[in-house]
């Protein structure tokens, strides 16, 4: 279990969350800049910068399953721009119940947008339980942002976060993320992100509480037509018993460019540098040593497909393993539709 939670650790690291359409941030690897249809997870003002729209996430229909589905929809209603987007899963949830006895995720959640003049808010909950199984959770998350005249400001407070099995329970409020971002000069971006979190794991076996710590600071350039390239630093610590702890300092590069007028490729790489390490002190020696800069050269590639009002986002299967054949060129698939 605890060697599933180093991994949902290392990936707060690698700093979630500029989310755009789960196929675009995924070929456009730390693309901090981005105010697209997922970005609102992370600042709920950017609903002002996206017009009107349906998005769907293709996926499969459990609470488990990788990718999931979700969609929302936005328009313009009593003087705001408002949304309703539902299966949208907290990531930070996702990795605290990682591994624990009771680890049921979100089942069914929904999350109201409203946003107007540069700031937008927006409230995620979810509530389910299943008296055959003896399985209950309940999510509730406030986010509130700003996004005016190039810099941006943002929050997330998840303050009830509770699933149950049995007798076993998992606790993963509260939670607060905030972000930070300011244009510098005309290509020059800087981003910083905070994230403090405690929780407790409730099981027959004993109890153990959780607590969290990140940051992460990093600077990126887009003076080269279409590229973007930076470098950011990150920390996180998870207290779990013991602590586990990781320091990343990847380097980035990614271009998203247009190659007909229906047609745009995104590609990216990301590789950690030099200060990169991880340990976690749970494990028995040797185990519980440090591991310093670990290979994790990533490479990923997308294509987004253009008609009318229609857009059909995907990343290319082939971006890690080189081997690209017609049986299974895009995954992760996503179609918006403006209006």
């Amino acid at each position: 279990m605890k060697k599933f939670v180093l991994v949902s650790v290392l990936s707060l690291v690698a700093a979630t969350q500029a989310h755009a359409s789960k196929a675009r941030v995924q070929a456009l690897q730390k693309a901090e800049f981005l105010k697209d249809s997922q970005t609102v997870f992370e600042n709920p003002a950017h609903v002002n910068s996206l017009g009107k729209y349906l998005t769907l996430e293709m996926g499969g229909s459990t609470n488990t399953a990788a990718p999931k589905a979700e969609g929302g929809l936005f328009g313009e209603e009593l003087g705001a721009n408002m949304g309703v987007y539902v299966g949208h899963l907290s990531p930070i949830q996702q990795s605290l119940r990682a591994g624990a006895t009771a680890s049921e995720n979100q089942n069914n959640p929904v999350e109201v947008f409203y946003a107007k003049d540069g700031w937008g808010a927006s409230v995620a909950l979810s509530n389910s339980e299943d008296k055959t199984t003896d399985v209950k959770e309940q999510y509730l998350a406030v986010r509130y942002g700003v996004d005016r005249d190039g810099m941006e400001f943002s929050g997330t407070v998840e303050a009830i976060a509770v699933t149950e099995t049995g007798t076993d329970k998992t606790v993963g409020a509260p939670y607060i993320t905030l972000n930070f971002e300011k244009e510098m000069g005309a290509t020059g971006y800087f981003f910083s992100k905070f994230n403090w979190g405690s929780g407790k794991y409730e099981a027959a076996a004993g109890d153990t509480d959780v607590k969290d710590l990140g940051a992460e600071v990093g600077v990126l350039s887009r003076q080269i037509k279409n590229v973007y390239y930076g470098v950011s630093l990150a920390y996180a610590k998870r207290e779990l018993g013991s602590e586990i702890t990781a320091l990343n300092l990847p380097i980035f590069a990614g271009v998203e460019a247009e190659v007909t007028s229906w047609a745009v490729v995104r590609a990216s790489v990301s590789q950690s540098f030099l200060l990169s390490s991880v340990q976690d002190k749970n494990q028995a020696a040797p185990a519980d040593g440090v591991i310093t800069n670990k290979n994790d050269t990533t490479v990923a590639a997308g294509v987004g497909l253009k008609y009318n009002n229609f857009a059909l986002d995907g990343v290319v299967a082939g971006s890690t393993t080189g081997q690209i054949n017609g049986n299974d060129v895009l995954t992760q698939a996503s179609i918006t539709y403006n209006f």
